[in-house]
């Protein structure tokens, strides 16, 4: 299944894309785990998927810039995110039985795939990537597509009771 996406760019501009990918320090089962309590379609956290994308849209890959975790490191050096996370996470897997009673499977899979996010992220198991593309048409405007909506989720997004922070 393919989604159509619209890029919309000044004449002469360029698109820029910022996606978060699963690095070789992510484990299969891990990353079957964490994309399915996160509705990422898996072909979107591969940048092999996100460059064939990018070609079906009808664009070239200018730049790729892999961001990795220094801005990470840097925010949480400012104002502590990630070793909260990862505090929660602890909380989560602990008490899991109690959140899950509480607030139910979707509820408590969500929050646990953000809190280790942001941690695998700072541990190098999810990488960060910007890629920029010249705009394909001169008018600026140009409809592509994008296989299995690979700038999103493959679902709808989903309706659970908010859990509060584990803190």
């Amino acid at each position: 299944m393919a989604a159509k996406l619209l890029l919309r760019s000044r004449p002469g501009g360029h698109v820029l894309v910022y996606q978060m990918f699963g690095s070789g320090l992510l484990e299969p089962r891990e990353a079957a785990w964490l994309w399915a309590a996160m509705g990422v379609v898996p072909e979107s956290a591969d940048p092999a998927g996100t460059e064939a994308a990018i070609a079906a849209a009808g664009l070239r890959i200018k730049e790729r810039l892999l961001i990795g975790s220094e801005r990470g490191e840097w925010a949480e050096e400012r104002r502590p995110g990630a070793s909260r996370k990862l505090l929660y996470a602890s909380r989560l897997r602990r008490n899991r039985a109690s959140y899950l009673e509480r607030y139910g499977r979707a509820a408590y899979d969500m929050m646990l795939g953000d809190c280790l996010w942001h941690v695998y992220a700072m541990i190098g198991k999810l990488a960060r990537a910007s890629t920029c593309c010249p705009s394909a048409e001169p008018g600026g405007v140009r409809p592509g597509l994008i296989t299995e909506r690979a700038c999103g989720s493959s679902r709808p997004p989903r309706r659970a009771t908010a859990a509060p922070s584990p803190g």
